[in-house]
């Protein structure tokens, strides 16, 4: 998957739910607030200019997304919105 070639569908959609681990609570590198609750709200508040302002800190649920085959962002016409550099 290449994210660059995206533009942050996952991370602006509110059917996401991006719950932090015990780890990324305890860490410090999220703000009190998002610790507090344990999860990010979307749309994201780390995405800045449709870019990730956390990527090498981010959440292990967002490490381990992918796009591809995701129902969710399906568009009208039935197409996948993220882009797949695997097809």
């Amino acid at each position: 998957m290449d994210c660059a070639k995206c533009d942050a569908k996952c991370c602006n959609y509110s059917k996401f739910i991006v719950r932090l681990t015990d780890e990324e609570v305890e860490s410090g590198k999220f703000d009190d607030a998002i610790a507090w609750q344990r999860y990010i709200p979307l749309p994201c508040v780390y995405l800045k200019n449709n870019k990730c302002s956390i990527y090498e800190h981010r959440p292990t649920v967002c490490r381990e997304y992918t796009c591809k085959g995701d129902t969710r962002l399906l568009t009208n016409a039935g197409d996948i919105w993220c882009y797949d550099s695997e097809e």
